[in-house]
């Protein structure tokens, strides 16, 4: 599911924003989305997630509960590389196993935006670490900054420090409200009208035969690549 799909839009973003705003625990309700939201492309990667989520929040709280150095350091060395090993694993077995001469039998899919929660999990290990931010200890919070959808799938990776006083104290307001409206229709429009568009034309340029391509076209599918990019990222 995408933020420009019709079934987000008209469909799973009314739904939940009617729950959000109507039932007492936020932050267990935008969990829960957020966990639907995942699962509705990654049905079976969700438990990925959340098994990266318990072992994050696991090594955190064994950082804050060692009382020497070396037992923090090795706390946060092992939480850091039970995080990344499947961030590895997803990304690069493929590649060495081709580099090896390893047949593999199966198809390793990347998981959409794990790189994300991958490395937003790591920076709060390690704040928790530096001692930057107090560990959390109630589970629904951490995974709710962990998975929090609108930025889950494509960034940015957001700081702990940043989000955690809006996971204990919520801001309502006609006002945020409206802006949240707005800000959320420009980046429908840089998506859907400038970077799908700009798309369309950067594909019937790279699908033609380059040598019947004039100077000026190769031009124009560079520009639209390039404005492509930055337009489906900003929006």
């Amino acid at each position: 599911m995408v933020f420009s799909s019709i079934e987000f839009i008209f469909f799973f973003l009314p739904i939940f924003l009617l729950l959000y705003y109507l039932l007492p625990f936020k932050n267990t309700v935008l969990l829960i989305g957020s966990l639907l939201f995942y699962s509705w492309g990654e049905p079976i990667y969700v438990f990925l997630m959340i098994a990266e989520c318990i072992c994050g929040y696991i090594g955190a709280i064994l950082i804050d509960k060692c009382k020497t150095k070396g037992g923090r350091v090795t706390s946060a060395f092992i939480s850091i590389l039970l995080s990344l090993s499947a961030l590895i694993y997803f990304k690069y077995f493929a590649f060495f196993a081709s580099l090896f001469g390893i047949s593999i039998q199966h198809d390793v899919r990347l998981p959409v935006g794990i790189s994300f929660f991958t490395f937003q999990l790591i920076s709060y290990i390690a704040d928790v670490y530096r001692k930057n931010t107090p560990v959390q200890k109630d589970p629904v919070k951490l995974m709710t900054y962990i998975a929090m959808f609108p930025q889950l799938i494509a960034g940015p990776i957001v700081r702990y420090s940043e989000v955690a006083p809006a996971l204990y104290k919520k801001e309502l307001s006609l006002d945020k409200y409206s802006q949240g409206i707005r800000r959320f229709l420009k980046g429908l429009f840089k998506k859907v009208i400038l970077a799908n568009n700009l798309g369309l034309i950067w594909e019937s340029i790279n699908t033609t035969d380059i040598s019947s391509l004039s100077l000026a076209e190769g031009w124009l599918g560079a520009v639209c690549f390039s404005l492509q990019l930055y337009y489906d990222f900003s929006g």
